[in-house]
């Protein structure tokens, strides 16, 4: 019974006119500030490849403050991406910080870019960014 109803409510929203839900705030952007993103530049000191995000520990070099960036589904990646992701490499990476803004012990945030030092893109091919 439940399963038909969840297909009747898909069914309602797929069959609304394109824009309807414009208005809307993106999943995204209710849990992170999409409007005022930030840059790190640091070095990777943990990474986690459990789903259903990779999370990406950096320590900021300017602030020396650790933030804990979420990205995508780790099963997004092949063995050899997340093999060439590793602890100690310099990153630059574009986050949206956490709405709640609560640092202790580290930030939080959504990845939307993920580059090496050198500009480069951190897993290759590279995968697009995640603008709301």
């Amino acid at each position: 019974m439940r399963t038909g109803f969840g297909l009747m409510a898909l069914a309602a929203v797929l069959a609304l006119p394109p824009g309807a839900f414009a208005q809307q705030a993106s999943p995204l952007s209710a849990l992170y500030d999409t409007d005022n993103p930030v840059t790190l530049v640091g070095e990777i000191v943990q990474v986690d490849w459990t789903p259903p995000r990779a999370r990406l520990h950096v320590q900021d070099a300017s602030t020396n403050q650790r933030w804990v960036i979420l990205g995508g589904s780790p099963h997004d990646l092949s063995p050899e991406q997340r093999a060439s992701v590793r602890v100690g490499d310099r990153v630059r990476v574009v986050a949206f910080q956490s709405r709640n803004r609560i640092c202790d012990p580290a930030c939080n945030g959504f990845g939307d870019t993920f580059t090496r030092a050198d500009g480069s893109s951190l897993v290759t091919p590279p995968l697009p960014p995640h603008h709301p």
